[in-house]
């Protein structure tokens, strides 16, 4: 998966045209996508950019959809609550720091990872 992921990676940057990819995995895909259409019982569930679709926890939840990890993981440190859900880790990190002041201190520069 890995290695078609940066393929399409490869071939959009440099002919620039969209790519349309359907599939039922949207763990790698979630951080590419400019816009997410969810579909199910043949209705158009959701549409809209990925960092909003997913942010749909509840909905998700009833749809049966699996929402991507990092999406997942801002839900339980930062709550429920966001309108928009951050699909790139450096950003999360950035909004966990940010959201945690006490953590802030545990923050390496260079990394960008909590220290226990």
């Amino acid at each position: 998966m890995r290695a078609f992921l940066r393929l399409l990676d490869r071939v959009r940057a440099r002919t620039g045209i969209t790519i349309v990819t359907v599939t039922h995995d949207i763990r790698g895909l979630a951080s590419r996508a400019a816009r997410v259409v969810l579909l199910g019982d043949g209705q158009v569930r959701a549409d809209g950019p990925a960092s909003q679709v997913f942010a749909l926890t509840g909905d998700l939840i009833r749809w049966g959809v699996l929402a991507p990890p990092l999406a997942r993981l801002q839900s339980e440190l930062l709550g429920p609550a966001a309108v928009d859900v951050l699909l790139d880790v450096d950003e999360l990190a950035d909004a966990v720091l940010a959201h945690r002041p006490d953590a802030a201190h545990a923050a390496s520069p260079r990394t960008r990872a909590l220290r226990p």
